[in-house]
């Protein structure tokens, strides 16, 4: 996937690159390319983990207790990778669809789906705490 998104930014690029330096510019491209994706997934499993782990901060008449919270945190650790991340930077760090979307470089329409099959998912894995 990488090596095909440099192909198409080299073709779309305005600058062409000077002739014999296009195999150099692929490359460039590939590892910007990689580095980018490389970080992304970090900042998404670092931001998980802490807010998956911060789950049990809630307060109130809808708290839920230690066992409840522990069993809403490991279905949500179950879910699909891309599932859970959705899950995750929207509802418990508080993103918009069109952040989350930005943040796992994914479209709007992707997150929102995920998001409802993710909510479909845990509402059958915790339909008795309700």
């Amino acid at each position: 996937d990488l090596a095909q998104e440099a192909f198409l930014r080299l073709d779309g690029s305005k600058a062409w690159p000077t002739p014999g330096a296009e195999l150099a510019y692929l490359r460039r491209t590939v590892v910007n390319l990689s580095h980018d994706h490389f970080r992304r997934r970090l900042v998404v499993r670092r931001h998980a983990r802490a807010t998956v782990e911060n789950a049990g901060d809630l307060t109130g008449p809808a708290a839920l207790d230690r066992s409840q919270q522990a069993r809403v945190a490991a279905a949500v650790r179950a879910l699909p990778r891309r599932q859970r991340d959705c899950v995750v930077l929207r509802y418990y760090s508080g993103l918009t669809d069109a952040e989350v979307a930005e943040v796992l470089d994914v479209g709007i329409g992707t997150v929102k789906t995920s998001i409802a099959r993710a909510r479909a998912r845990l509402a059958r894995e915790l339909r008795d705490l309700k």
